[in-house]
């Protein structure tokens, strides 16, 4: 078992455990899993967890604030006729960090754009941040990812992602996408 997953598999194992993942009373909110990054340039905000950035649209400022912070690179799952899409990509490289688009539409979530943002990811300089306009694609993308890339059990994968931003719209889509990935 390589490093990578035996530190995401140490870190989600500890999920069950915590009062606040577990159903237990923990005064109305979940404990947010990785390092929180409190930022008004980043619209739904960003958790850090392991060498990924889960995140919703950052402004330039945001990236900026993100780079400090240790992001080598983006994934961005915005199509580009999302507003301010299109633009992304050279205020990103402007700050020397590496840029890669992988849009994934909630109106068209099919395979082939799940595969694209996998290999994003992948291909990505480490920390990447992992984003979409307010997060819950991207946590639902970094779900997948944790199931497919780092042997995490898909209902582990989704309790975490939900701390994350993931919306119930989207726990089917990666409950699927996960299990075409790994069935062998």
């Amino acid at each position: 078992m390589s490093f990578r997953r035996l530190a995401c598999a140490a870190l989600l194992s500890g999920l069950s455990s915590t009062p606040a993942l577990a159903g237990a009373p923990d005064a109305g909110a979940k404990k947010p899993l990785g390092d929180v990054i409190a930022s008004p340039e980043i619209d739904g905000g960003a958790t850090r967890v392991g060498d990924t950035i889960i995140a919703g649209q950052p402004s330039a400022k945001g990236f900026a604030e993100l780079k400090r912070r240790g992001a080598k690179s983006v994934v961005n799952l915005r199509a580009t006729t999302e507003p301010g899409a299109s633009t992304e990509k050279k205020a990103v490289e402007a700050l020397g960090l590496g840029y890669a688009q992988a849009p994934v539409v909630k109106t068209a979530l099919d395979a082939k754009s799940v595969d694209a943002a996998l290999a994003a990811i992948d291909a990505a300089a480490k920390p990447v941040v992992l984003h979409c306009a307010g997060g819950n694609r991207a946590a639902a993308i970094w779900a997948i990812h944790q199931t497919t890339r780092g042997g995490v059990p898909v209902e582990e994968a989704l309790e975490a992602a939900r701390t994350l931003g993931l919306k119930p719209e989207l726990e089917d889509f990666v409950k699927r996408e996960s299990a075409a990935r790994t069935k062998k």
